[in-house]
């Protein structure tokens, strides 16, 4: 079984991402107490911080790899959906996104939820490749100033949306949607969904010796990224760690 202990994410917009480890990873298992033990072992406050660690790092992912043009919120009137039924409220927002589709065939969504302290949801998106005439100005404006727009064919509540003026931004503000509480809420569920026509990073994987390792700490250049990526020869693999690196070229 192939493992390794140094990964690059390649966004393709000039931006890497450099994983570095202290152990070797190999898939389905995780490093706990400096010992390899199978994660079904794991304790709730482990399954619910690789739960959470899982879904901002899939969301960032298809954030980051994609420009966007809109970012919105959906909230749900309690006269037409069960705002406390998670998967129902998924169901319905998705049902709406698929009628736009039929008019926009490159678009473009990634939905995030939201709970309120009562237990009811609300979701957070960004969209890209729609008409912007679908949506009209609410008159209202936002704490920076920027015009709020509506999302005039969405019925089942009401919509918040504002441009995007920096996609990188947005794509780091979106996760933070994503807590703790949110994972617990949602156990074993999707904490996000999304169009199936995003970008998502090229992973490469390398297990190197300690020597590797720092010279390309110690090396930020993108001729060497582009060495590594062109020789590489192992398939992308499973994802685990926090980022230590991160490279801006």
């Amino acid at each position: 079984m192939q493992s390794y202990n140094f990964k690059i994410k390649d966004y393709g917009n000039g931006n890497f991402k450099v994983f570095s480890y202290n152990y070797h990873i190999t898939k389905g298992f995780d490093k706990i107490n400096s010992n390899y033990v199978n994660s079904n072992n794991d304790n709730k406050d482990d399954i619910i911080k690789k739960s959470l660690y899982r879904s901002r790092s899939k969301i960032f992912d298809y954030c980051y790899c994609n420009s966007w043009d809109w970012f919105g919120t959906f909230t749900l009137s309690s006269k037409k959906v069960d705002r406390y039924d998670y998967d129902l409220c998924c169901k319905k927002i998705k049902g709406f996104f698929d009628r736009i589709r039929r008019t926009n065939n490159n678009l473009k969504y990634i939905v995030v939820p939201e709970q309120h302290k009562d237990g009811a949801y609300h979701f957070h998106c960004l969209i890209s490749d729609i008409n912007n005439e679908l949506f009209s100005i609410s008159g209202h404006k936002d704490s920076k100033g920027r015009d709020i727009y509506n999302l005039n064919s969405y019925k089942l509540g009401f919509t918040n949306f504002t441009i995007v003026d920096d996609s990188d931004k947005v794509s780091s503000y979106i996760v933070k949607y994503i807590t703790k509480d949110i994972c617990k809420a949602l156990k074993n569920r999707k904490k996000y969904f999304c169009s199936r026509n995003l970008n998502l990073p090229i992973e490469y994987n390398f297990d190197f010796d300690n020597d590797d390792k720092n010279y390309f700490k110690n090396k930020y250049n993108l001729n060497v990224i582009n060495k590594l990526i062109i020789d590489c020869s192992v398939s992308p693999t499973f994802v685990s760690s926090s980022v230590l690196y991160q490279l801006k070229i």
